[in-house]
């Protein structure tokens, strides 16, 4: 694979969230030794997904009711 496929595929982004196939996800792996650029790529992306699971883990549970509907004034779009 080379930098132009990758990018034509988002690779890096289907990658990390694990979507590529295996047949990809080894030919993309034998790219990143070679793309400082995807390299980089990757380590931001991960980081990305590791930081915004940590924040975003269960922000809805703050605004609904157990059974998942709104709660407060507002939510609805009720004042």
């Amino acid at each position: 694979m080379d930098h132009n496929e990758a990018l034509r595929l988002h690779a890096v982004e289907k990658y990390v969230l694990g979507e590529l196939p295996p047949s990809l996800r080894d030919e993309f792996e034998e790219h990143l030794f070679e793309c400082q650029e995807c390299a980089q790529d990757v380590k931001a992306a991960a980081e990305f997904v590791e930081t915004s699971g940590r924040f975003c883990a269960s922000p809805l549970d703050n605004f609904l009711e157990p059974g998942g509907s709104p709660r407060g004034p507002g939510i609805s779009g009720h004042p």
